[in-house]
């Protein structure tokens, strides 16, 4: 089964993606009602304890029940993204590669402390892998993708769905600006 991989650097907007795909009806492994108020996490190892020990004992045997877009962002205790990982025991294909990126300026004012240098080197590895590959890997700056709806449709095309009114409809309701810390404008 092909794969589209959410990625970033933390706080670049992966979970808002997956969040907004989740809306529009992909298989992201979630259901509206467990992304309503998650403004972090929902990595698809992550979730209820149930959920994880279930996935993790499936991959274990070989048994690849993951959903169609698999969300990680960069850790900094990983030295290769564990997406790619992910790819080669699982052997999936992958289809397309969603990169988030951000302002390091504005991840650090969001997490204190925030050291760039080990997620700058994974950001490496993964476009250089995707690129021997020749995986599609599409960009989206956010905050803009989460606060402004046509940048995001066409970033995430050909994803989501033709009509733009009502992705514009989706992406608003899915959009909490006063939970997106930016010093970005418009």
């Amino acid at each position: 089964m092909s794969k589209t991989l959410i990625t970033g650097n933390p706080s670049s907007g992966t979970t808002f993606t997956v969040g907004l795909l989740t809306r529009l009806g992909y298989d992201t492994g979630f259901t509206e009602e467990e992304i309503e108020g998650n403004y972090a996490g929902l990595e698809i190892m992550a979730g209820r304890k149930e959920k994880r020990q279930y996935r993790r004992a499936q991959w274990k045997e070989g048994n690849d029940i993951s959903p169609h877009v698999i969300k990680h962002p960069f850790d900094r205790y990983e030295p290769v993204p564990k997406l790619l990982t992910w790819v080669d025991q699982l052997g999936w294909e992958v289809e397309r590669v969603i990169l988030l990126v951000r302002n390091n300026e504005d991840i650090e004012q969001n997490r204190k402390g925030f050291n760039p240098a080990p997620h700058d080197r994974q950001l490496a590895v993964l476009l250089l892998e995707a690129a021997e590959r020749e995986w599609p890997v599409q960009l989206l700056a956010f905050p803009r993708a989460a606060l402004d709806a046509e940048y995001c449709w066409r970033g995430l095309q050909p994803l989501t769905i033709e009509d733009f009114k009502e992705f514009r409809e989706i992406h608003s309701r899915h959009v909490k600006e006063k939970e997106i810390h930016t010093i970005w404008s418009k």
